[in-house]
């Protein structure tokens, strides 16, 4: 995979993670947030950090 591609994967990928997170911040401020919903947040990124490890090695 060309360099440029990969970029672009991550920035499109950052793109989408910005809404989730922003979201989470804005539900940390007003108290109501979960642990659940900190997990299923941080789990999403794990998960897609993975596969983009897994784009960028093969």
């Amino acid at each position: 995979v060309p360099f440029g591609v990969t970029y672009v994967k991550l920035g499109t990928i950052q793109r989408r993670l910005a809404w989730p997170l922003h979201k989470d911040d804005t539900l940390l401020q007003s108290g109501s947030t979960t642990v659940l919903n900190i997990y299923c947040s941080l789990n999403v990124q794990l998960r897609i950090f993975g596969q983009l490890q897994l784009e960028i090695t093969s």
